[in-house]
């Protein structure tokens, strides 16, 4: 008995949207405030609300870079990373209003702030937002 090789064949094409596509929005404008989704390589989701980040003038710049950091060309390919991410802007954020003279926006802020790098890292090296 002779074994059969597998032979390729043709692909299946992938599934196109009918007319014109339209992404998303990537990051949401609810009545609660802004979101943003996460939809992860393992199609797994979570959604991120910024209702609960303190200094307001920052949320919406916030949530553009976290959007664009875990969307298609981002880093953060999973829900999981994205909440580390996530959790470390909004103790910056924290770290930011505690300050005597915080900044309303992230274009007000200061560096050298004396603030704590340890909870800065992850909204400076995942979101990028500082003018």
């Amino acid at each position: 008995m002779t074994a059969q090789r597998p032979h390729t064949g043709r692909g299946v094409p992938a599934d196109r949207p009918d007319g014109v596509y339209e992404p998303p929005e990537l990051v949401q404008l609810t009545a609660t405030g802004l979101e943003v989704t996460v939809i992860g390589e393992g199609r797994r989701r979570r959604t991120f609300a910024f209702k609960t980040f303190p200094l307001p003038g920052w949320h919406q710049p916030l949530a553009e870079a976290f959007a664009r950091c875990t969307g298609a060309g981002g880093t953060l390919r999973t829900p999981e990373s994205a909440a580390a991410v996530f959790w470390g802007c909004r103790r910056f954020l924290v770290e930011l209003e505690a300050m005597a003279d915080s900044p309303a926006t992230h274009c007000a802020l200061d560096f050298p702030a004396p603030i704590s790098w340890s909870a800065a890292w992850p909204c400076c090296w995942a979101c990028q937002v500082f003018c």
